[in-house]
């Protein structure tokens, strides 16, 4: 498989995993949303592109996935009246 295309993979996967479009995704994470239709029309990347590309991702997943914070155990001050 292509490299291009594996990359493209990677990000149509993560994309749906996180709710978002495919450009979306690049944009938030490159500030570049016409990579897609780049890298669909056939055109190339660098390494250090494509590892902040897949760094974003990891994070971006690793963030969704976390639970919240729970929350807060001390009870509620109580108010004047």
């Amino acid at each position: 498989m292509a490299v291009t295309q594996e990359l493209l993979e990677e990000i149509n996967d993560a994309a749906r995993v996180l709710g978002i479009a495919p450009t979306t995704l690049c944009q938030r994470a490159l500030r570049h949303s016409g990579l897609v239709r780049r890298l669909e029309r056939g055109g190339r990347v660098t390494l250090e592109t494509a590892e902040q590309l897949r760094s974003y991702i990891r994070d971006a997943k690793a963030d969704q996935s976390s639970p919240a914070a729970p929350p807060s155990s001390s009870p509620l001050p109580e108010r004047a009246l």
